[in-house]
């Protein structure tokens, strides 16, 4: 994922946003850990230069579950 810059909590909805910048290595080298950063779900580019917003929304409307969905709410 990329690195995540800001978390937002939607007062009217039971969701959240973070806002992840850029990642310049996505699909040119592994992380640190090894990880493979090829293009996926949630990171669909690899020269995004310019970051995405991730929703997330918990099961059932519950703040408080155990899982949640997600959508890529916006792409820079």
């Amino acid at each position: 994922m990329k690195r995540p810059e800001w978390v937002v909590v939607n007062p009217n909805q039971p969701e959240l946003c973070v806002a992840l910048t850029n990642n310049k290595n996505r699909g040119v080298k592994p992380n640190a850990g090894g990880d493979d950063t090829s293009a996926n779900a949630v990171n669909t580019r690899i020269e995004n230069h310019y970051g995405q917003i991730a929703r997330w929304m918990p099961a059932d409307g519950d703040h408080t579950a155990n899982t949640v969905t997600w959508d890529l709410f916006c792409a820079g």
